[in-house]
């Protein structure tokens, strides 16, 4: 029984370990931006993400279609994007055509961080975001 004991406590470790590495390498390996999102009810939802610019436009992606954020755009496109101490708000685009290029400059940006994450979660169901400025 003391075998079962230990391949549990060494999963656990295994597990906390992946998820505290995933924090650094989203946290730490470039630049972080606060995505303002609102669902049916009204609220408001502040994400954390990744930011990349290709050009004059700011793309986000999602790592799965599934993710809260994501969900949140499709339903509301209307978004608000705090970087670098400044807000604007945008209409984000899903552009799923875009996404293998804007992963390329995500790989680029975030380096180590990145290739960590996409590790651990895969990029199978990724999907790039345009974020186009709204009309004040």
């Amino acid at each position: 029984m003391k075998w079962v004991e230990r391949l549990a406590l060494f999963a656990v470790l295994a597990i906390v370990t992946m998820i505290g590495l995933q924090y650094i390498a989203s946290e730490t390996t470039g630049e972080v931006v606060v995505l303002t999102t609102t669902d049916d009810a009204g609220t408001t939802h502040e994400t954390r993400l990744w930011v990349v610019d290709n050009g004059a436009e700011v793309w986000l992606r999602a790592g799965i279609d599934q993710a809260g954020w994501y969900s949140r755009i499709l339903e509301n496109p209307a978004v608000s994007l705090r970087r670098n101490d400044r807000s604007a708000n945008y209409t984000a685009v899903p552009i799923p055509a875009a996404t293998a290029a804007i992963a390329n400059l995500v790989r680029e940006k975030y380096g180590w961080g990145d290739a960590l994450i996409s590790w651990a979660l895969g990029r199978n169901a990724s999907v790039a975001v345009r974020l186009d400025p709204s009309e004040p």
